[in-house]
């Protein structure tokens, strides 16, 4: 695949790049959209949209990606939070920085392409469902999940030396857990505190990412894990307010409301369902 979308960057001529899986639907306003978006924010070089599943036996489902530069640039460390079958690349930013897919990296060219432009420029995300994603037994993940795992964690650990840290055994399951579950199991919470902790301290030192933007999106993981771990008992609101992650670090007023608004909302979806 990283081969084939190489010939495609080094033949295209155009202003901008938009990539495509064959099995998948575009919408019919795709392009026209995410064309105005990339000609309104020029600095952004790369930017995707939502995307829904459909397929054999698949229910509604689909990817809300976040939109703000720094929170995907977060992202990255747990996940590809652009969709390679929605993205639009800006061709002048790619040459600029020498920019290709890394055929060496195995069924996750996406991924490093995307980690390795954030620290060149910004990415982002359109709020809308613009493709129709299609999932079924031949997807790489599906079929070859042990080589997938292998080649996400080289692109994660990148990362996270970059923050002079180099996780343990555990600390990887724990970093792995703490995005995509499973969240069960006693001292789960206490874990996946411990560790995100680790990162928002490494990150005060190496200054890798924005600080605040860093730490609140440490503070969202973990508070989704307590949720998901405890359940949505008063005490795990508690329980991240006096987490090192905020009294160590301490979020602003807006951020505690949200979190506040987050859970409220959880407990009225509990309640209707």
């Amino acid at each position: 695949m990283a081969g084939a979308c190489n010939t495609g960057l080094e033949e295209a001529r155009g202003r901008y790049i938009a990539r495509m899986d064959a099995d998948d639907v575009s919408l019919p306003q795709r392009l026209e959209k995410q064309v105005r978006f990339m000609d309104e924010h020029p600095e952004v070089g790369v930017s995707g949209t939502w995307k829904e599943v459909i397929g054999e036996g698949q229910g509604k489902l689909w990817f809300p990606y976040p939109s703000d530069p720094e929170q995907i640039k977060v992202g990255l460390l747990f996940y590809c939070p652009v969709g390679s079958p929605v993205a639009i690349m800006r061709r002048a930013l790619l040459e600029k920085h020498r920019l290709y897919y890394d055929e060496a990296v195995g069924f996750i060219e996406d991924w490093d392409m995307w980690e390795r432009a954030a620290v060149c420029f910004p990415l982002s995300n359109l709020t809308e469902v613009l493709l129709y994603y299609r999932i079924h037994g031949a997807n790489v993940s599906i079929v070859r999940p042990e080589e997938t795992w292998a080649s996400e964690w080289m692109i994660k650990a990148r990362q996270i030396e970059r923050l002079g840290l180099f996780p343990t055994d555990e600390e990887k399951e724990v970093h792995d857990r703490v995005f995509f579950g499973p969240y069960e199991g006693p001292g789960f919470a206490h874990r996946a505190e411990a560790w995100l902790f680790k990162l928002a301290r490494a990150n005060r030192r190496k200054r890798v990412y924005r600080i605040r933007s860093f730490e609140r999106e440490m503070r969202r993981l973990y508070f989704n894990a307590c949720i998901r771990n405890r359940g949505l008992r008063p005490v795990v609101v508690l329980s991240l307010f006096l987490s090192r992650l905020c009294l160590f670090f301490p979020p602003s007023p807006g951020e505690l409301i949200g979190l506040g608004s987050r859970y409220f909302r959880s407990l009225a979806k509990a309640a209707v369902s």
